[in-house]
């Protein structure tokens, strides 16, 4: 699992390098960070899909989420 989460981050910021406005490639790579255990990497990237899309529900769900878990 840990090697597939290391991926997925990976794959996430070189999208995010191709197109740095990509809202679901932020929550996919929050979530992938949240998983990890990286809470306050995630919510700022969780943010930053917010920014781009403010509509991107599953970003709103995951901020809300991940905040309360702090």
């Amino acid at each position: 699992r840990v090697n597939k989460l290391k991926e997925a981050i990976n794959t996430c910021r070189t999208a995010l390098k191709l197109d740095p406005s990509d809202a679901l490639a932020h929550n996919n790579l929050g979530y992938a960070l949240a998983l990890q255990g990286n809470i306050n990497e995630a919510i700022v990237e969780f943010k930053k899909a917010l920014v781009f899309d403010p509509d991107l529900k599953i970003a709103q769900e995951n901020l809300d989420n991940y905040q309360n878990k702090k």
